[in-house]
């Protein structure tokens, strides 16, 4: 009997077709631990930050870092897919400066060996607001005046502070904004490096001198006449004579000195400081906190006695500043300036001023700081970034200010502060537009996978 359809050459075919269709692409369940390091975030927009931005656009993240990331990237058949597709996707915040959840203190004087990180134990929830809020790391900060000490990177995990990723010393921090005396704590400082260095160089010319080898008694060093005698006329050259094979030293010669210098010791809280003048290669970073314009005056005077290293700046730009005065000379230097995102009014006036427009026009770098340094500061940097760029700041400069440049303050670059092929994959996914008042940040990836997520209130 035969069927209508083709009979068993029909059966077999419509067999193999279903298994080359169960083949692709099996279904992968978003929580399957399996998975965890292959992960493909769909989104309705990505903003790279360092380049173009992608509607809708695909994040490919493998080992915790970025693998790919476009509009026509391919998903990996058998990667975790998180799906945004109604959201945006950028990089995670980063803020360069706090003491959110730390204790108070007054470290005064130069201290640039003790480092905020002896100050981290653990305390789950110390960072939870920040972590809320969309930021991936934080650098925590000394507190005190003059030179209270080094700065550290850590991630605002919710069980634990852990320094950030290929972090050690994110930068010394000084202040220059309580004068005189901040001002006399870093040109003593420096003062006391310079001569260090001094003595370091008078000890290894004495070092040296006492190398050099002593000739026999009544012997004049070579290449001068004894005492009351005119020099020797010099030779005719003669032909070099074939050079015998070196021969191996007589039993009872002294040995060949081995000694090596050894330099004099520096103070722990000095060695910056040396690294600085000596333009050390690995010297830590130096950012200076700058109270008013005429704290950049005050600086200005320090440059003059002594070679500062590139500097960074926290400019304290509150409801009322002068800071306009001096824009444009910070500005030339083309510095990273570490600022509030506000309006505030000229010094005695009813005036409004734009400091961080005017020093970004000015060709600044800017990195936004909260306006307070509390979880409502946190929690509301977003919108205050979004106003920054409503009154002037470009929208390219806006994110920079969020992600990019603090980063680069910390010293991770190439680590955060974009998305890009190679870098950590510390994300945040948002309603909205991050630069539009009302976005609110909706996950926080870390390493690409899922660290906070908000939960919705069902009515």
């Amino acid at each position: 009997m035969t069927t209508r359809h083709g009979g068993p050459a029909l059966l077999g075919a419509l067999l193999l077709v279903a298994l080359l269709a169960g083949e692709r692409a099996p279904a992968v369940r978003a929580d399957d631990p399996g998975h965890d390091d292959l992960v493909a975030i769909r989104a309705g927009r990505v903003i790279t930050v360092s380049g173009e931005e992608f509607a809708p656009g695909v994040v490919i993240v493998r080992d915790g870092r970025v693998e790919a990331v476009g509009a026509r990237v391919e998903v990996p058949r058998r990667a975790r897919v998180i799906d945004a597709r109604d959201g945006v996707v950028m990089p995670g915040l980063v803020s360069a400066r706090t003491r959110l959840g730390l204790g108070r203190y007054d470290r005064g004087g130069n201290q640039a060996h003790l480092s905020a990180h002896d100050e981290l134990l653990p305390e789950r929830g110390r960072f939870d607001a920040a972590l809320a809020a969309g930021f991936v790391a934080l650098g925590v900060v000394p507190s005190g005046g003059g030179v209270p000490g080094q700065a550290v990177a850590v991630r605002p995990l919710d069980d634990a502070p852990a320094a950030a990723p290929g972090a050690g010393t994110a930068y010394v921090r000084a202040r220059l904004a309580d004068l005189p005396g901040d001002k006399r704590v870093l040109r003593d400082a420096f003062r006391a490096a310079k001569a260090a260095i001094d003595k370091e160089a008078q000890a290894r010319a004495e070092w040296e001198k006492k190398q050099r080898p002593t000739p026999p008694a009544g012997q004049a060093p070579a290449g001068q006449a004894p005492q009351g005698q005119p020099p020797p006329r010099p030779a005719p050259p003669a032909p070099a004579p074939p050079q015998p094979a070196p021969a191996a030293p007589a039993a009872g010669t002294a040995p060949v000195s081995t000694a090596v210098f050894v330099p004099p010791p520096v103070p722990d809280n000095l060695k910056p400081f040396v690294a600085w003048l000596k333009k050390a290669p690995d010297a830590p970073r130096l950012l200076v906190e700058l109270g008013s314009a005429s704290d950049w005056v005050h600086l200005g005077d320090l440059r003059g006695r002594f070679e500062l290293p590139t500097l960074r700046y926290f400019v304290s730009n509150g409801s009322s500043t002068d800071w306009h005065r001096v824009v444009e000379a910070v500005g030339a230097e083309k510095p990273l300036v570490v600022v509030f995102p506000r309006l505030s009014f000229e010094a005695n006036t009813r005036t409004r001023v734009h400091v961080p427009a005017e020093l970004a026009r000015a060709g600044a770098r800017l990195a936004f700081a909260p306006l307070t340094d509390d979880a409502d500061g946190y929690r509301r940097h977003l919108e205050a970034a979004a106003l920054a760029h409503r009154d002037g700041v470009s929208r390219e400069e806006a994110l920079k200010a969020l992600t990019l440049h603090p980063a680069e303050v910390l010293g991770l670059e190439g680590e955060l502060g974009a998305i890009e092929k190679g870098r950590r994959a510390d994300l945040v996914i948002l309603d909205g537009d991050p630069l539009e008042a009302g976005a609110r940040v909706t996950q926080v990836l870390l390493d690409g996978k899922p660290a906070w997520k908000r939960e919705e209130v069902r009515r």
